[in-house]
């Protein structure tokens, strides 16, 4: 190993920006360069004079405890995490994880965890710059443990090219996930960090808790993922029969298994209460302005083409609630990105990828400008020439009464519940020429009110302040106001 020198009074000194310059000083003043350090030891041990420099602690190590504390006490052992931070100084990022790597290759650091902890910051600084100019955002950001899971692939790159790996030292940390080396982004990383022990204890209790009904959706959609042939299906079921309970059960099983979910909504109210939840415009990059010929906005080599690519099931609730454009745009799309892999996904809905739509047709469909009962019914999903090729999956019970409530209570649900089917078929009111007149029964009504809107906000998002940073409380409550 080539030893570096300075002249007299100009050692490098490396230090972080916001230190002071006595913080420097004082610092400074009895550290010694892996230099002076080896100078030093040949003074003390002359039995170390015939080694070289990285024979010397590699040497020292098996001997007696008093002789490696000198080491220590010297700076030998604690050079290699001096030459990495002097080298920092002129030599790139990369540069420096692959001499890491040929340092552990050779076993020429007596404590590579130690060295790791204290220079995983200089092996890993161009980790970021990297990531943000593959996703092409400059304020992109990743966590600690996915900047340090990306110098410990490269790393352990560099020494499969070698013929030894990162698990054939234990006293190194291992790589916890997926690595950025490994897929170019952070968009599959994120979907693949899910602490996959915790989802296997939620997915056996989750299971535990599917009614028979739920437990046929659940083994129809789990079979298509499986088998990998691909799959369009729709779940249809009022509110309260369980379809977010199902979202939960199929993700908490597909990602335990390290793969991927994509859980997506038509509006953001629906996205929080999907695990891991995403709007489909902004996961999609599905265009506002859609048309007959719109596709999303992805790439065949961006980071969403790949992430798609990767995904092993597409869930997508309030379907009825946006136009059939936007599922035929991402049908167009999947073909596309899908086809390089594989020139068969071109023939197949989405591409071969299992997409489950889930909704309530009797609730908020699009909004049609000026449209009329025709125009509403022609740009649902069931009017797309998609809906030929979806199975339709269908849950009845209401979950909501088979709760632990006292019987008053569950009477009120059932009463509510009843009301509201009856709303939605259109049975109640006198129907002329398509508009009917209805009751709002009374205990669904704030009366009196000299303030209607505050008073309404009252009732909905009571005492909100003290809320205001529960997302639970914003889950379980919403003003929709359809015209």
């Amino acid at each position: 190993m080539r030893l570096p020198f300075q002249l007299p009074n100009e050692k490098i000194v490396v230090f972080h920006d916001t230190a002071s310059i006595s913080e420097v000083k004082t610092r400074e003043e009895f550290r010694q360069s892996i230099f002076e350090s080896w100078m030093d030891a040949n003074k003390i041990f002359p039995e170390g004079r015939h080694l070289t420099y990285a024979e010397y602690p590699t040497h020292f190590v098996y001997n007696a405890n008093s002789q490696e504390c000198a080491c220590y006490s010297l700076g030998l052992l604690d050079d290699d995490i001096d030459a990495i931070k002097e080298a920092s100084s002129w030599q790139s990022a990369s540069y420096l994880g692959r001499l890491f790597a040929l340092l552990l290759f050779g076993n020429l650091m007596n404590t590579p965890e130690n060295v790791w902890g204290k220079c995983w910051k200089f092996l890993s600084d161009d980790v970021l710059y990297r990531h943000r100019t593959t996703v092409g955002h400059p304020d992109a950001n990743l966590t600690e443990e996915q900047i340090k899971n990306t110098t410990l692939a490269e790393i352990d790159k560099v020494l499969q090219s070698n013929g030894k790996c990162l698990s054939d030292y234990p006293s190194m940390p291992c790589i916890t996930g997926a690595s950025l080396l490994d897929m170019h982004n952070c968009l599959v990383l994120d979907e693949l960090l899910y602490d996959r022990l915790f989802l296997v204890e939620e997915h056996k209790r989750l299971m535990s808790s599917l009614t028979d009904e739920q437990k046929v959706v659940y083994d129809k959609i789990i079979s298509a993922v499986s088998v990998g042939t691909g799959g369009f299906f729709f779940l249809y079921g009022f509110g309260g029969t369980g379809k977010t309970f199902i979202w939960n059960t199929l993700s908490a099983s597909i990602r335990s298994k390290g793969e991927i979910v994509l859980n997506v909504a038509s509006s953001g109210i629906a996205s929080l209460l999907l695990p891991g939840g995403r709007t489909t415009h902004s996961r999609f990059r599905i265009p506002i302005k859609i048309t007959e010929d719109s596709t999303c906005n992805i790439r065949q080599d961006s980071n969403i083409a790949e992430l798609l690519a990767k995904t092993n099931l597409i869930i997508w609730d309030e379907a009825p609630m946006v136009h059939r454009f936007y599922f035929e745009a991402l049908d167009k799309t999947l073909r596309d990105v899908l086809r390089f892999s594989d020139s068969s996904c071109v023939d197949k809905p989405f591409g071969g990828k299992v997409v489950v739509l889930g909704g309530d047709f009797r609730q908020i469909l699009l909004v049609v400008p000026h449209g009329s009962r025709q125009d509403i019914v022609h740009v649902t999903i069931n009017s797309s020439c998609l809906w030929s090729h979806c199975h339709l999956l269908a849950l009845t019970k209401n979950m909501r009464l088979s709760s632990r409530s006292d019987i008053h209570n569950l009477m009120e649900i059932k009463e509510f519940f009843d009301w509201l089917l009856k709303v939605g078929d259109g049975v109640l009111g006198d129907d002329v020429d398509g508009e009917s007149i209805i009751t709002i029964p009374d205990e669904l009504l704030i009366k009196k009110s000299l303030n209607p809107l505050s008073d309404l906000m009252d009732f909905v998002y009571p005492d909100i302040l003290d809320h205001i940073l529960e997302l639970t409380f914003f889950k379980e409550r919403a003003i929709l106001t359809p015209h």
